[in-house]
């Protein structure tokens, strides 16, 4: 149940992130007045640092995900 529950946290956060990062890239590449009013509302120290915690999280994610099928292999 333990290896269970670790591999959907790591799933978690893999899609977490993605949303993440995606929704970040997008209001700051995003060309219209509105997407621009979003940029403004998150702050501009914020629009830089959550792009990078967003891959921060797939990337941990992503090495939870390996580690738990790693040791689900050695037993």
């Amino acid at each position: 149940m333990g290896r269970v529950l670790y591999r959907l946290s790591a799933l978690v956060m893999i899609v977490g992130g993605g949303v993440l990062f995606g929704y970040m890239m997008r209001v700051s590449y995003g060309g219209t007045p509105e997407w621009d009013h979003k940029l403004i509302a998150i702050g501009m120290p914020m629009s830089f640092l959550l792009p990078v915690l967003g891959a921060l999280l797939v990337s941990f994610g992503l090495a939870m995900l390996s580690h738990g099928w790693q040791e689900g292999r050695r037993q």
